[in-house]
């Protein structure tokens, strides 16, 4: 992704509520940044009627669902949506579907079924297949864009030699038909599903706490700024909160202001994944429940 944000001469169009690196990646080039609001009662999920910036003014915009660090998706109404808008603004797509394949109901649409000639997709093996530290990623460019195509074969080979040789292998077995690696990502799904769903059923019990139901991945969004302790004005902004809800209770999580969120929002981002995957995992082939009981 960094290299086609290097590849484009456009700035970047990014909503609220986006993995940290996008923004990043961007500022190191450097190149200007253009947020699209969103909040908390949409989920942070992209809403183009929402802003004023010029997507036709040279920039690429990135789309990113299932959701880090919401775990929010779109069904496909609404990506026919997005895809209307952004094609009658005439604009490059960047839509990372690396957690495409955990969805919690398993039904990931792509946007690029609806956008074809404008929509780069980018995913890789990291997430859904747990091999984080493969960094193996792809890109799928569509033929309207062939241009791109070639500045990044130049820039990969100016960064990079080729993926070492056992990720290659490992990655076309990743990809071919496998019951095994079916049934993997079916478990897998079920797991992240029942725990994102337990988490959100007691955070939304808490008075004064809205949290954003998480529909893929292993991410969760809560929004406190009307828990009792935040209506004291005990903390002056969410990096503050969750500073000393680390310190106090041992328990670490991320300020949303880290994803483009205002720092005065009491929202954070919590990720699911501390638990032992192999255990969960057989109990899934088990046909145990993920309910209370499973987690605990």
């Amino acid at each position: 992704m960094y290299h086609i944000q290097l590849a484009l001469d456009a700035s970047l169009t990014i909503p609220k509520g986006s993995w940290v690196s996008y923004e990043a990646q961007a500022r190191l080039l450097p190149k200007p940044v253009h947020w699209i609001p969103s909040s908390i009662e949409d989920s942070y999920r992209m809403n183009l009627k929402n802003t004023d910036v010029d997507l036709e003014d040279g920039t690429i915009t990135i789309l990113n669902y299932p959701n880090n660090p919401t775990g929010a998706t779109y069904n496909e109404n609404e990506l026919k949506d997005l895809a209307k808008q952004f094609r009658e603004r005439k604009t490059v797509l960047l839509s990372d579907e690396i957690y495409g394949e955990l969805n919690h109901e398993g039904n990931h649409c792509s946007i690029a079924k609806y956008y074809p000639e404008g929509t780069i997709v980018s995913s890789g093996i990291s997430k859904w297949l747990g091999a984080g530290g493969w960094r193996l990623g792809y890109v799928a460019i569509p033929n309207e864009l062939k241009h791109l195509t070639e500045l990044m074969e130049v820039i990969a080979s100016e960064t990079f030699t080729s993926v070492p040789a056992p990720i290659q292998h490992a990655s076309i077995a990743a990809f071919e038909p496998s019951e095994e690696i079916d049934e993997y990502t079916h478990h897998s799904r079920a797991i992240c599903k029942g725990i994102g769903q337990w988490i959100y059923e007691n955070l939304s019990s808490i008075p004064g706490v809205t949290v954003v139901p998480p529909q893929g991945a292993f991410y969760i969004t809560a929004h406190f700024d009307k828990a009792p302790r935040i209506l004291k004005n005990e903390f002056k902004n969410s990096e503050e909160m969750v500073s000393r809800l680390l310190e106090e209770t041992g328990f670490a999580c991320l300020p949303l202001s880290e994803f483009g969120a205002d720092p005065e929002t009491f929202s954070v981002r919590m990720s699911y994944v501390d638990f032992d995957g192999s255990v969960a995992l057989e109990a899934s082939k088990r046909g145990e429940v993920v309910d209370e009981k499973f987690i605990y």
